[in-house]
């Protein structure tokens, strides 16, 4: 449940980021932020803007651009799999219950009347022009009346500005009071932009507590007291774990759970879920062993201290890969027919759990000093 603060002496924030997604670390990065804020005492809520061209090429990316086998494969999930039934399940209860402006937007240029005492735009790839079209003003707060504006460990994924972009970046960012960015990447394409020292934060989910996230937790109606198995893919066919998985139902002999958007029965699998974000927290918190291939997945795998292994992402696997070295845990990452000896040896969270405590300590610091609070005072 999302945590509620009545309107009245506390300051306030408005949050821009991708908060309608269909995805469950676009959802849990936008609640982490959310987090964040509330425990600096802040009556926080989202703005509900949505890039025009990001929502369409959600809605149509693959019947429009997508070879005739892609273009095929989205219809028959959708027509015959249940997608659009299983989408819904899985977040249209969470979109719900998330705070918002009272009017909705698509226009940069109609939100000026959006008012807060910190304006922040957060994570996600927000500042990556192959997602969102062109350079959005929306997602460099230039709209509304607000005494700060901030950067929350925000992402231009993998794409490299050309000089014109960079200068219409430099302009917007001439406004902002401080900025973070989840990506050396990033801090290096901005930082001459900035007026400011631009902080590489972690990604927000990672900035929260795990037993904070545990608060949030919903246990799904799945019969699995003897432990399972957790299959969570964003970029993977089966083709390429199903040796995996094999070896892993062989290794313990308890059911495999997959979480997907889709129902689709895939081989080896014994309850397919369209899991909403809190309850796939549940999953990877209480699962026995967890497959993945998303950033989020070995995030909180990490963060939860879950057994795991990772497959390389096929879309963009040097993040996978970063974020596996930065917590000590590049073992995890594993080939696509051989789990090697992880099974057998575990994995080992001592590492992972000194990083985060580090790095979590110098974000804290630095969100605190950026909101004017550099005592980390929480007070209304």
């Amino acid at each position: 449940m999302m945590e509620e603060k009545s309107v009245g002496s506390c300051p306030t924030a408005g949050i821009v980021t991708f908060h309608k997604s269909l995805s469950y670390g676009g959802c849990l990065q936008a609640y982490a932020t959310y987090l964040l804020l509330q425990g600096f005492g802040y009556e926080t809520f989202f703005v509900d803007y949505e890039n025009p061209y990001e929502a369409r090429m959600k809605s149509n990316a693959v019947f429009r651009y997508g070879t005739f086998r892609e273009r095929l494969a989205a219809f028959v999930k959708k027509s015959v799999y249940h997608q659009e039934e299983f989408q819904k399940r899985a977040f249209e209860s969470f979109h719900r219950a998330l705070p918002v402006t009272p009017r909705s937007y698509d226009n940069a240029a109609d939100m000026d009347e959006v008012s807060a005492d910190v304006l922040l735009v957060a994570s996600d790839q927000v500042w990556n022009p192959k997602i969102t079209g062109s350079i959005d003003p929306a997602f460099f707060l230039d709209f509304g009346v607000a005494e700060r504006r901030l950067s929350l460990a925000s992402s231009m994924g993998s794409y490299k500005l050309s000089q014109d972009e960079a200068v219409i970046c430099g302009k917007h960012l001439e406004r902002f009071h401080s900025v973070s960015v989840r990506e050396e990447f990033a801090r290096e394409q901005i930082q001459d932009l900035c007026h400011c020292d631009v902080h590489v934060a972690l990604d927000p989910t990672l900035q929260i507590e795990a037993e904070r996230w545990r608060e949030y937790e919903t246990e799904p109606k799945l019969d699995v007291s003897d432990g399972f198995i957790l299959v969570f893919m964003v970029s993977s066919s089966p083709s390429r774990y199903e040796k995996i998985l094999s070896a892993l139902r062989a290794r313990w002999g308890i059911p495999v759970v997959m979480v997907r958007l889709n129902s689709k029965r895939v081989a080896g699998v014994d309850h397919i879920i369209p899991a909403t974000p809190f309850e796939l927290l549940w999953l990877i918190d209480n699962a026995t062993f967890v497959l993945t291939d998303s950033f989020h997945g070995i995030a909180f795998c990490s963060n939860l201290e879950t057994p795991f292994a990772a497959l390389p992402n096929i879309s963009n696997n040097v993040r996978l890969e970063e974020l596996l070295t930065s917590m000590e845990l590049e073992d995890c990452m594993i080939d696509e027919a051989d789990l090697g000896t992880l099974a057998l040896n575990g994995v080992t969270f001592e590492g992972a759990r000194a990083v985060l405590d580090k790095r979590r300590s110098e974000d804290a610091r630095w969100l605190a000093a950026a909101l004017g609070k550099a005592d980390g005072s929480a007070q209304c």
